[in-house]
């Protein structure tokens, strides 16, 4: 019996053994939770999001089902509900983004006449008509491969839309309903970590600051007034930057009610452009450091890795241990970030791991005495898959934190962090100093870069220099300018004017607004704070927050007690006078109170980053956090990650465009 369908895989070319692609695992038994593990707001959230998602899709369907998604989709599905879709009961044989394959490829994969097909994308006209002519030439390929005249039907066909809150006349897709059962999967946000949530929208930054695509400023509205709509509106919102002024507007005049969320102040909205230093450095916490030499995967809970990694954990018991098979079974190997103890050290500084790893290893070892004296079958059997997870963070993440030492000692990275060093000290230095570096040749060392085939690394510098220093003097940003052009084309002008209209790239002014200017407002770099994840620098968005709970105060001021009072205790006071006269009107900070006044004590700030947030600032406002003793609820579009740089954003926006027109 087992012989036949191998037969007709070879007599048909359709291939019929499926695997799985789901990078979040569902063990019933097992102690193994890839899903990060919140709780209060978020975990309230986050049951939320999933309760919905389940409802939504005809999980009853008697077929057994695979979810074909595009990138986006793929990663909101896995992180609201990739774990419980695997649950045996909802009969998922596979969730796979059809964007890694050919049509021919997919077919032979995935195409079954026995299988029902969800198929959920972004809600674009774009992403959608892809998507669905993707299928149609998948079922045109089967029905060649195979000598069949399969038709797609709505019984066995579902399209789904992630919302995106773009416009999206659906008139355009009346022609797909013969094939296709049309619906909304009503889910903007996905809880990434215990105190982080992102629309993980990867591209968020050069399509509103490089493209002017406000649509996504409906899409954040949306999502936080999801959010509001279950859990009470924020009493206050404090904004800097033009976007995060009208996200502000909008967030007040679409109020639909007077309930107020009573476990949070107020939330913290910031342009992304207010601070475009930070995402250029380099980061040495924990976190950062993994993405670093890993590369954190777009669900940003895993890292690819080689699976020979487990080896040493399970050893000689692997074949028998049911989660090693289940690890094995899936078609790229990773290592789970989140679930067990990864929140904890996810927020340390990378000199403070080995400590950490070494109590989870002691840990590990008492768990493991504790699992052998047991004398209940099942309680055993659950101790034991339990230890097993235990052991593989134990040994796998002393492996990782041996690799970063590795990477950290290298030639290169001691050359990158002597140089960020080197440029904190002209940066957060006198005027003198300042005028010095730019009688230096810094079109010289441009331009040896684009000799070596390094255009990115280049964009990177001018964006630093850009950053640090509001700019770059117009007779030698018009010679860089040339350079690239020369090195790599006339396409690279469509690079640049997108770099140009967000300010990633521009020409110093008369007004300096240089991160020199805002230290002397708002002491950024302490070069002994050795609490810092760059070196002595603290992230202009983490000071600036820390400036709206402690802004410059009378010693009478200070003492007040209430709110202010217990939010000033352990916080050193900051110098905040001129820093209106430094930035730009813009980036005046401008308060909507929807809610006069705030009753109790302290309660949770929200910070919300229009265009990204970096681990390194996460880590960071965790670190702010801990020293207010306030809880910070952390969300963005976005994380940025090595993988999507803002650099990089642009580079694959402007191809994009280069691939349509041609």
């Amino acid at each position: 019996m087992s012989q036949q369908p191998k037969v007709k895989a070879q007599q048909t070319g359709i291939q019929s053994k499926l695997g799985t692609h789901f990078q979040t695992i569902f063990l019933p038994t097992l102690q193994l939770i890839t899903r990060p593990q919140t709780n209060d707001l978020l975990k309230s959230y986050q049951d939320f999001t999933t309760e919905t998602l389940l409802k939504t899709l005809p999980l009853n369907h008697p077929k057994k089902k695979i979810i074909v998604c595009d990138r986006h989709s793929f990663m909101m599905m896995e992180l609201i509900g990739g774990q419980y879709l695997q649950d045996d009961n909802y009969n998922i044989t596979d969730m796979i983004c059809y964007e890694d394959y050919n049509v021919e490829n997919f077919t032979r994969t995935f195409f079954r006449k026995t299988l029902a097909y969800f198929v959920i994308v972004d809600s674009t006209i774009e992403a959608a008509t892809h998507a669905l002519n993707f299928m149609n030439k998948s079922l045109e390929k089967f029905n060649e491969i195979a000598n069949d005249s399969y038709v797609m039907t709505p019984e066995n066909f579902f399209f789904f839309r992630m919302p995106k809150f773009t416009p999206f006349d659906g008139k355009l897709l009346d022609p797909f309903k013969t094939s296709f059962r049309l619906g909304k999967i009503d889910i903007p946000v996905a809880v990434i970590q215990d105190d982080v949530f992102s629309l993980q929208d990867d591209n968020a930054f050069v399509r509103l600051f490089g493209e002017r695509d406000v649509g996504i400023l409906n899409e954040i509205y949306s999502s936080l007034d999801t959010f509001q709509k279950r859990f009470g509106y924020f009493p206050k919102i404090f904004s800097r930057g033009q976007y995060s002024h009208q996200l502000a507007e909008m967030m007040n005049i679409k109020r639909s009610n007077n309930e107020f969320n009573k476990e949070v102040d107020f939330v913290y909205i910031v342009d992304r452009t207010f601070d475009l230093l930070t995402p250029e450095l380099i980061a040495n916490n924990y976190e950062s450091l993994i993405d670093e030499v890993y590369g954190i995967n777009d669900d940003c809970t895993t890292v690819n890795v080689n699976l020979s990694i487990y080896d040493k954990v399970f050893g000689s018991s692997k074949d028998s241990d049911v989660a090693y098979k289940v690890l094995s079974e899936k078609k790229n190997a990773f290592i789970t970030l989140h679930g067990n103890w990864y929140n904890e050290i996810s927020k340390a500084n990378f000199n403070d791991i080995r400590t950490v790893l070494n109590e989870k290893i002691k840990a590990t070892k008492e768990l493991q005495e504790l699992t052998q004296q047991e004398k209940s079958i099942s309680k055993k059997l659950e101790m034991t898959t339990h230890f097993n997870m235990c052991l593989a963070f134990a040994t796998i993440h002393p492996q990782i934190h041996q690799s970063i030492i590795s990477y950290v000692n290298t030639y290169d990275n001691l050359e990158l962090q002597e140089k960020q060093f080197q440029f904190f000290d002209y940066v957060f230095s006198s005027a003198k100093q300042i005028a010095g570096l730019f009688k230096q040749d810094l079109a010289g060392p441009i331009e040896d870069l684009l000799l070596l085939g390094k255009h990115e690394e280049a964009l990177k510098q001018l964006a630093i220099l850009c950053a640090g220093y509001d700019g770059i003097k117009p007779d030698l940003y018009d010679e860089i300018k040339k350079f690239f052009i020369q090195y790599c084309g006339i396409e690279e002008l469509n690079i640049w004017s997108k770099m140009e209209m967000s300010g990633v790239l521009k020409k110093t002014g008369e007004k300096s607004r240089s991160f020199t200017a805002l230290n002397s407002a708002l002491r950024l770099y302490e070069k002994e704070n050795s609490s810092s994840f760059y070196g002595g620098y603290t992230p202009l968005v983490v000071k600036s927050l820390e400036n709206i709970i402690c802004p410059q105060e009378t010693e009478e001021s200070s003492n007040q007690k209430g709110v202010l009072g217990a939010a000033l205790k352990g916080v050193s006071k900051l110098t905040s006078k001129n820093l209106n006269d430094i930035l730009t009107e813009e980036e005046h900070m401008k308060i909507t109170n929807i809610k006069e006044t705030i009753e109790g004590d302290p309660k949770k700030i929200v910070v919300f980053v229009v265009g990204g947030i970096t681990f390194g600032e996460i880590a960071s406002l965790r670190s702010l956090s801990q020293k207010l003793g306030r809880p910070i609820i952390i969300g963005s579009t976005h994380i940025i990650r090595k993988n999507n740089s803002m650099i990089n954003q642009f580079i694959q926006s402007a191809e994009k465009e280069m691939r349509i027109f041609n």
